[in-house]
């Protein structure tokens, strides 16, 4: 995930929130549950280090949600079904990218499963490579070599789970 300049150099931390901390809201036809951020009045508990939201919408025919210019950059991306927003039609496995500054309705005519996603612009562009995102290209790189020579950490075993597994070598090779 993209942070914010001034957190991109934290620590690695990894955070578990069980399913049901997470908020859910129901309006007319629509069940929203709130993994992050702030959506239809309804904040989850989920820390983040920029102001973004991201939403898991269950839409039954008729259901609508609005997604309103305030929550700034906006998509919709369709898991299952179709969706109109605004009278377009958004077939399953389409991400639509909302303009900026206009309102949307995200609104189902049958059973659909869509995740609502966006919030406030980043402070600057980004580089990406494969999970590495970084504001710096040379980050990027130092990042590209030491995954690719080994110098990570191994993800540390867990006592409690039999769930996580350390892995010896990547399984990303150089391109």
């Amino acid at each position: 995930m993209a942070l914010p300049k001034a957190h991109e150099e934290i620590d690695p931390s990894f955070d578990h929130y069980a399913r049901s901390a997470l908020p859910k809201t129901r309006q007319v036809g629509v069940d929203l549950t709130v993994l992050a951020g702030d959506i239809a009045g309804v904040r989850s508990p989920v820390r983040t280090l920029s102001d973004l939201f991201y939403g898991d919408a269950l839409l039954a025919p008729g259901g609508s949600l609005a997604l309103t210019p305030d929550l700034g950059e906006r998509a919709v991306y369709v898991v299952e079904g179709s969706v109109e927003i605004d009278g377009q039609p958004v077939k399953e496995g389409t991400m639509a990218v909302l303009t900026d500054g206009v309102p949307a309705t995200i609104a189902a005519t049958k059973p659909a499963r869509a995740m609502v996603l966006g919030g406030a612009p980043i402070d600057g562009p980004r580089h990406i490579w494969w999970n590495f995102v970084s504001s710096s290209k040379a980050r990027i790189e130092q990042a590209k070599s030491d995954w690719i020579e080994g110098r990570f950490p191994r993800f540390p075993a867990t006592t409690t789970s039999s769930r996580f597994q350390t892995v010896d070598r990547p399984f990303l090779r150089p391109i």
